[in-house]
Formats: C-alpha cells, sequence, structure tokens
C-alpha cells in the first residue's frame, strides 16, 4: 500500500509504525514530498519502504527503523532501500540512528543501513584534507552499497553532518564506526549510546553471530573528522568490556582537537569502575587539552 504525505508547509514530521499496530506488511509505501521540512522522526520495527523527495531544507533525523524480518527478503532490494532512505537525508546537519536500524546493520554486514562488502578503497590523510579544503568530495569513500546494492549507486557523503548520535544494542561491534565517521568530515560532536534494553537485542533473535569485537584501524584511514572537526564526545552505557574499552582508546588516540570526552558510568558495577578507570588513566590524549568528565547519571 502507497501513501503519499506531501505538503508545502509542512515542517515536522514524526511517523511510527509497529506490528502491535498493524503495521506489518513490508511492502507499504511512504512517499514524503515536503519542501520546507526540517526535523524528520521515522521509526518502525518491520522496515517499510520510504521514498523522500524535494526535502532541501531538513536540517534534523532521527531514522531508528528495522527488524529480523529483513533477512527474509532480497538482501540486495533491502540494501538499495536503505540507501535510498540514508540518501534522502544525507543533507542534514543532525542525525540520530537507533538501535533497530543498528541491529539490522551489523547483523547483515550494513555499515549503519547500507549493506556492503568491504572493498579495497583507502584514502590518505593528507587526501581527506585536501578533499575538505575543496569543499569536500570523496570520490573513494567506503560507504557505499557495496556488492549487494546496485553498483551504480554513487557513495554516500554527509557533508553537513555537525552532530551524530548512535544507539546501539550491547552485543554491537565497533569495526566499521571508522568507515562511517569517514563519510561524516565535518562532525564535531558524536554521541554513542549502547542500550541493555532486551527489545534491542536483535541477533539473538536472528540467531546471528556477531562477535563483539574491535579491529584496529591503519593509521592512513583515520577519518578526516577526527583529525580536523571533532570536538566533545559522549559516550553512554559503556563498560569495562574490552572492545568498549579499545573504542575509548582509539577515539583519545585519534581525535586531535578534542575538547571534552563525557562519560557516564551509571551502568557500572562498583568492581567494574575501578577497572573501568585503571584503563581510562592508561590512554594516551592526542588533544592534551582535552577533558574527561565521568558522570553516574
Amino acid at each position: 500500500m502507497a501513501f503519499d504525505i506531501s505538503m508545502v508547509a509542512l515542517k515536522k514530521l514524526e511517523m511510527n509504525f509497529y506490528e502491535d499496530q498493524g503495521f506489518e506488511d513490508s511492502d507499504n509505501e511512504f512517499v514524503i514530498n515536503a519542501p520546507i521540512l526540517e526535523h524528520l522522526t521515522l521509526r518502525d520495527d518491520y522496515f517499510a519502504l520510504y521514498r523522500l523527495k524535494n526535502l532541501s531544507s531538513l536540517f534534523r533525523a532521527d531514522i531508528d527503523v528495522g527488524v529480523g524480518c529483513i533477512g527474509f527478503y532480497g538482501l540486495k532490494e533491502r540494501a538499495n532501500t536503505v540507501y535510498e532512505l540514508l540518501k534522502g537525508i544525507s543533507n542534514v546537519e543532525y542525525l540520530t540512528l537507533g538501535a533497530r536500524t543498528i541491529g539490522v546493520s551489523l547483523a547483515f554486514m550494513l555499515t549503519v543501513g547500507i549493506l556492503w562488502i568491504e572493498r579495497t578503497c583507502k584514502y590518505s590523510i593528507r587526501a581527506s584534507q585536501r578533499n575538505l579544503q575543496r569543499g569536500v568530495s570523496y570520490s573513494k569513500c567506503p560507504y557505499h552499497g557495496g556488492d549487494y546494492a546496485d553498483d551504480n549507486n554513487p557513495p554516500l557523503l554527509f557533508p553537513n553532518i555537525t552532530h551524530l548520535k548512535l544507539c546501539v544494542s550491547n552485543s554491537s561491534g565497533w569495526k566499521r564506526l571508522t568507515y562511517l565517521l569517514g563519510c561524516m568530515p565535518n562532525l564535531e560532536n558524536l554521541v554513542l549510546e549502547v542500550s541493555t534494553k532486551k527489545e534491542f537485542e536483535l541477533h539473538d533473535r536472528l540467531n546471528l553471530a556477531v562477535e563483539p569485537n574491535w579491529i584496529e584501524p591503519v593509521p592512513e584511514q583515520t577519518p578526516a573528522c577526527l583529525l580536523l572537526r571533532l570536538k566533545e564526545i559522549g559516550l553512554r552505557g559503556f563498560t569495562s568490556k574490552i572492545y568498549h574499552l579499545n573504542l575509548i582508546k582509539y577515539l583519545l588516540e585519534n581525535a586531535k582537537v578534542l575538547i571534552m570526552m563525557a562519560i557516564s558510568t551509571c551502568n557500572l558495577a562498583v568492581e567494574d569502575e575501578v577497572e573501568f578507570l585503571r584503563h581510562l588513566v592508561t590512554c594516551r590524549r592526542h588533544a592534551l587539552a582535552c577533558t574527561i568528565e565521568l558522570s553516574g547519571k
């Protein structure tokens, strides 16, 4: 079933579709045409088809779509569906990606929504800096549709994003975070929130073995935003697990202009907090003026 949402005066739109509300047909299609829309929120738990048109004024997007049933549909089709959704919001400055979208992404080797297989595309630090000076054009950005999506799809770039929030499940790994950051060269504020809610344990429901580990990226692939732009990082729900600690270490060692890293320790037991702090004090900070703020909230 197709739904046409064309409103020339619409500035804010929030759409929530869940199976328990009767929205369980993944073939539902929503066409959104709103030239002055500034804030878009899309949430579902079955992965509808969204076609975004004429959203040149879009400033903020909150996306939390997807569920395990994606595995029963054509992978190439679903990869292109997510590609088109993200392409339609690629001009935003504030972006939030929810645990459902991230969960589906990791389950099928998706990088936050785009199904792909890693290619041998590398770009140097100097090339990243030159691209920034020229107005940013990554012809070899690895955030691409890959072998499952349409090869005619150009690589995605999010040149305007300054604030990014990622909400992930507790079993998520961070192996491809650097690829995502590499497509956001002007990112200044990053929030990573780990959820332990059972409703987000997508991998268990799918019986998929996704190992939550960390692979140290090579220096030549350090995202430009880490080198030149990123000033604030917020971490919530992190624990003393080694892959969480390694991510913190990587961010502190590579964020050259970082001013503040705020870490919530509310999920840590006393003994875990001691281990967490012991590791934290051993991390080298590239930005010597960076302040690390711990909070129990």
